[in-house]
C-alpha cells in the first residue's frame, strides 16, 4: 500500500510528531510519501518527502491567492497519484483534508484537536468539514472527547477513535542524556522541587494562568518553574507577568529543545496548563518519564489519560485526584494581570502546592504514571491505524 500523508510542514507540534511515528512503526508493506510545503524536518521518518512550493499568502489579493494555493495543492496531489504514490490519502489537517477531499474519495481526516475550540465554528469551518465528511473515505478522530466534539458541534459521525502512541524505549534512551542548560543544571543540583511544562508559546496553551498560580506556590514553598517550547522566552506578555508577578528569579524560559525529555526526566512535577487538546502527546510522554503530572481537564484527552475509569463529559469542579495524576477545573484563558487569582487558578495553585510539599505522594504518582504510559505503545497505535487504513 502506498500511503499519501498531507503534512503542509514537518516542524512544529504533535501533529508532526505522530506522523513521523505513524511513517516508522507501520509495517514495511506500507510505503508513506510526505507532501509538505517546507522543506524543513524536525522529526526523523520513513519514507518519501515531496514538496509544493505555493504563492505567498498577503492580504491584498488573499482570495485569489486562496484559491491559487488551493489549486497548486491540487496539482501537488494529482501528481502524487498519478506516481502511484496515493493508494490512500491520510491527512492531519481540515485545510488539507479538504483539498484531498476534492481531489479522491480515498482519503482519511485524522481529526488531532478540539476543533470547535482550535478552528472555529463559523459558516466556513461548517462548510469545510461537512464537504469533507461528504467526500472522504473516513474521520478518525484521536480521543472520545474529539469525536463528541464533531458530533455536538458540527453534527458529524466519525469513525474510530484511535489515540496516539508513544515511544517509550526512544524516551528512555534520549532522558539518559545531560541537559545543556547552565541554569537548569544548577538547579537540579539543588534541592528545591522543579515544575517542568512543555509547549509553545500560545492563548491555547494557558501559559500565563500558570505563571499567576506558580507565584503563589511559590510565595509559601521554595519551587522552581521552567517553560521549554518555541517562542516563550521571546514573549513579551509573559515576561512582564514573570516580573510582575516577582518570580523571576525562579522561572526559566526556554526554547524548545531537540531533546526535551533529558529535561523532563529530572524535574519534579509536570503540569499541562491548556485551554483545550485533543490528546495531548506530551502529557504521555511526561508521564512516560516517570513525572507526577497535573493537568487542566480541558476538552479533550487529559480526562481520558489520567481517569479512563470516567466518563469522558465529566469536567473537574475543584482539584480531583486520579488513579494516574491530578486534575484541576478549566482555566478560562481571559487575559488577567492584576485580578485575584480565579477559582480555577487557585485549584492549580493547591494541586502544584500538594505535590511541592509532600515528596511521598509525588513517588507513588510517578510509579502510576509510568505504568499509564505503557498502555499507549507504538505497536497499539499502528495496528489501529493498519486497521483503518486496509479497511
Amino acid at each position: 500500500m502506498n500511503l499519501l500523508i498531507l503534512m503542509g510542514k514537518f516542524t512544529g507540534g504533535g501533529s508532526q510528531r505522530v506522523a513521523a511515528h505513524l511513517s516508522k512503526a507501520l509495517p514495511d508493506s506500507v510505503h508513506s510519501t510526505f507532501l509538505l510545503t517546507s522543506p524543513d524536518t524536525q522529526y526523523s521518518y520513513r519514507g518519501e518527502v515531496r514538496y509544493v512550493s505555493l504563492v505567498p499568502f498577503t492580504r491584498r489579493g488573499q482570495y485569489l491567492r486562496h484559491a491559487r494555493r488551493f489549486f497548486q495543492k491540487v496539482q501537488a496531489i494529482r501528481a502524487c497519484i498519478k506516481a502511484g504514490e496515493a493508494d490512500v490519502i491520510l491527512s492531519f489537517d481540515p485545510e488539507w483534508a479538504l483539498v484531498g477531499s476534492f481531489v479522491s474519495k480515498n482519503l482519511i481526516f485524522s481529526v488531532r484537536n478540539t476543533l470547535s475550540l482550535s478552528y472555529g465554528t463559523g459558516w466556513r469551518q461548517r462548510l469545510t468539514l461537512w464537504l469533507i465528511a461528504f467526500r472522504a473515505r473516513g474521520i478518525i478522530p484521536v480521543s472520545e472527547g474529539v469525536s463528541r466534539d464533531l458530533k455536538k458541534t458540527y453534527d458529524i459521525e466519525s469513525g474510530p477513535v484511535v489515540v496516539n502512541g508513544i515511544a517509550s524505549e526512544a524516551i528512555n534512551t534520549e532522558a539518559a542524556f545531560v541537559p545543556t542548560s547552565p541554569v537548569f543544571s544548577r538547579w537540579i543540583s539543588e534541592d528545591i522541587p522543579l515544575i517542568i511544562t512543555v509547549g509553545r508559546r500560545a492563548h491555547q496553551k494557558g501559559q500565563t494562568h500558570l505563571v499567576r498560580a506558580f507565584s503563589r506556590v511559590r510565595s509559601q514553598f521554595p519551587c522552581r518553574l521552567i517553560f521549554i517550547g518555541n517562542g516563550v522566552s521571546k514573549d513579551p506578555e509573559l515576561q512582564r507577568l514573570i516580573k510582575k508577578t516577582g518570580s523571576k528569579d525562579d522561572i526559566l524560559l526556554m526554547e524548545a529543545v531537540a531533546n526535551p525529555f533529558a529535561y523532563l526526566a529530572r524535574a519534579n512535577i509536570f503540569v499541562l496548563s491548556s485551554l483545550y487538546e485533543g490528546f495531548p502527546n506530551v502529557l504521555l510522554e511526561a508521564m512516560a518519564c516517570g513525572l507526577p503530572v497535573i493537568s487542566t481537564d480541558c476538552p479533550s484527552g487529559p480526562r481520558e489519560i489520567l481517569a479512563p475509569a470516567t466518563s469522558v463529559t465529566k469536567v473537574a469542579r475543584s482539584v480531583e485526584h486520579t488513579p494516574y495524576g491530578i486534575l484541576t477545573p478549566p482555566l478560562s484563558g481571559e487575559k488577567l494581570a492584576d485580578e485575584p487569582l480565579t477559582f480555577s487558578e487557585v485549584c492549580l495553585a493547591d494541586a502544584l502546592q500538594e505535590l511541592v510539599a509532600h515528596s511521598e505522594y509525588r513517588k507513588q504518582l510517578s510509579h502510576a504514571a509510568r505504568n499509564r504510559a505503557r498502555d499507549f505503545t507504538l505497536k497499539r497505535f499502528a495496528t489501529e491505524w493498519r486497521k483503518v487504513l486496509l479497511s
